[in-house]
């Protein structure tokens, strides 16, 4: 007997080649989701954050925020999706990113733009104060 056949987690592996190769082949056309790369900046008046959406235009991002919490979905495409190709390696994605706040911000004031395929998200802090002494009794 192979280790192979008493791996627990050869079954699993087998399972993930499949899918892999279904990816990998001429046929697939359906969207792949991807988790786009994300700096999160804590300036001293707001959080920052900074997303890579190549290939997607401003028309097609959706920024939700709330509280503690800013959401990033947006869509690539092609014009060329519903044509013949000879060579296919750029496959239309979504793209989707949830990111936890390490403060509470201002959704209401909050700001964007995007300029060549790069999303820059301004959030305002709530209850911004200097630290004070607090005496003792």
């Amino acid at each position: 007997m192979s280790w192979k056949e008493i791996s627990p987690l050869s079954n699993i592996r087998s399972r993930m080649d499949g899918l892999l190769e279904d990816i990998d082949s001429d046929d697939y056309t359906g969207p792949i989701t991807a988790t786009p790369p994300v700096d999160l900046i804590d300036l001293p008046a707001e959080i920052v954050v900074l997303v890579d959406l190549p290939g997607v235009s401003k028309d097609d991002v959706k920024l939700e925020g709330s509280s503690d919490m800013v959401e990033i979905t947006a869509e690539r495409t092609s014009k060329y999706d519903n044509d013949e190709h000879l060579i296919r390696e750029r496959v239309s994605r979504e793209y989707y990113r949830s990111i936890k706040l390490p403060t509470n911000i201002d959704d209401a004031a909050a700001r964007a733009s995007f300029f060549n395929g790069v999303l820059e998200v301004h959030l305002p802090k709530i209850g911004i104060a200097d630290k004070k002494l607090i005496s003792i009794e």
